[in-house]
């Protein structure tokens, strides 16, 4: 069995925690750092292209996040903004789908991530730190 350090397992954790957030909107990042987010290779059209390009400043703000050493912090950080891109493509389904099944889908994500981001916010307003 290999033993990490603290400090290295801590990092590795949340190596493995961005991967896992960037899993669902890898598409979504390879255009955006090709600079071609929002662009006309996706397919479908101005909504199609305004709902890639929603993910765009999350995805900035996740890839410049510095690391604060802290994989509690760091992991509620990522979600907030994950789950404020999840928001964000939600409006714009809203906005622009057609689906009234994808509308109240959309509907129920806001609620959903509004909640779970109020969650983030009071754990890190506790100022809590590993043990």
């Amino acid at each position: 069995m290999l033993i990490l350090q603290p400090k290295l397992h801590a990092n590795r954790r949340l190596v493995v925690a961005a991967c896992l957030l960037l899993t669902g909107i890898s598409s979504g990042l390879a255009q955006h750092a090709s600079g071609e987010h929002g662009q006309s290779a996706v397919p479908g059209g101005s909504a199609a292209q305004e709902i890639h390009g929603s993910m765009a400043p999350g995805m900035d703000k996740m890839l410049a996040m510095q690391s604060s050493g802290n994989v509690d912090k760091d992991f509620a950080t990522m979600m907030k903004m994950h789950h404020q891109m999840a928001i964000d493509m939600a409006k714009t389904e809203l906005a622009k789908g057609d689906s009234k099944e994808m509308k109240a889908l959309a509907k129920q994500i806001i609620k959903d991530a509004q909640r779970d981001i109020g969650k983030f916010d009071r754990w890190l307003d506790q100022g809590k730190t590993p043990r």
